[in-house]
């Protein structure tokens, strides 16, 4: 039954359907089966994607559970290619989500830019769009969509997935 999600997924789209989605639950109790799901399902993404077997050219994952770089390290242990930019991106909203660590840390530094400008090119050589108000929901959407439409250029009728991990 995996599989055949997979394919659903992978196959995108048919003709008035705007996309197809996929809800993961991890509705049973004292399980750990949503997760590994999870992983299963964007690992197989990703394959489809990254192989051109897929009607989407890109994947935006977004993390909410885990640090960006529990992805970038699933991704490259199941041997894709995880240079930014490349097929994929990240929107993180598990590092800062409410921006708390950037006040504290803007407060008590405020004349020292040369550390602010070392954590914003971390994140912008990791290849991460950092939210960092997950409540604006409409920056969440804008973020997703330029990371995606960052992958796929300006090619017109391109698609891109997004995996949310929630």
């Amino acid at each position: 039954m995996a599989d055949s999600a997979c394919r659903r997924v992978r196959d995108g789209v048919v003709e008035g359907e705007h996309a197809p989605a996929l809800l993961i639950s991890n509705a049973i109790a004292n399980s750990n089966a949503g997760p590994s799901l999870f992983h299963y399902f964007l690992r197989s993404l990703a394959s489809n994607i990254s192989s051109s077997r897929s009607q989407a050219k890109g994947l935006v994952v977004v993390a909410f559970d885990r640090s960006p770089d529990f992805y970038v390290k699933l991704l490259a242990s199941a041997g894709f290619d995880t240079r930014p930019h490349c097929w994929y991106q990240v929107v993180d909203c598990f590092t800062d989500p409410l921006g708390w660590k950037k006040n504290i840390h803007d407060n008590l530094k405020p004349h020292n830019s040369e550390t602010s400008e070392i954590c914003r090119e971390h994140v912008s050589h990791a290849g991460f769009t950092v939210l960092r108000d997950v409540g604006n929901i409409d920056s969440l959407m804008s973020a997703i969509i330029t990371s995606g439409e960052g992958l796929i250029g300006s090619r017109c009728r391109a698609r891109f997935s997004v995996a949310i991990d929630l």
